[in-house]
């Protein structure tokens, strides 16, 4: 689900921290993205993705 830049970023990036924002990044995107679908269906739940997987490129929700 990643673009062509971010995919190019990823592999450029150096093993470490540096990936791992590349990462973080990537998930950002994509959690916004998902919220912004649910709102649109009228979701009023909150939806919160636990922020340790974002630095592996993971979404997974967490429960609240």
């Amino acid at each position: 689900m990643s673009t062509e830049q971010e995919v190019q970023r990823l592999e450029e990036a150096k093993p470490g921290p540096e990936k791992a924002k590349v990462l973080k990044n990537v998930a950002r995107r994509l959690e916004s993205q998902l919220e912004t679908y649910y709102q649109q269906r009228n979701c009023k739940e909150r939806l919160r993705f636990d922020p340790k997987l974002k630095e592996k490129g993971l979404l997974d929700l967490k429960n609240v």
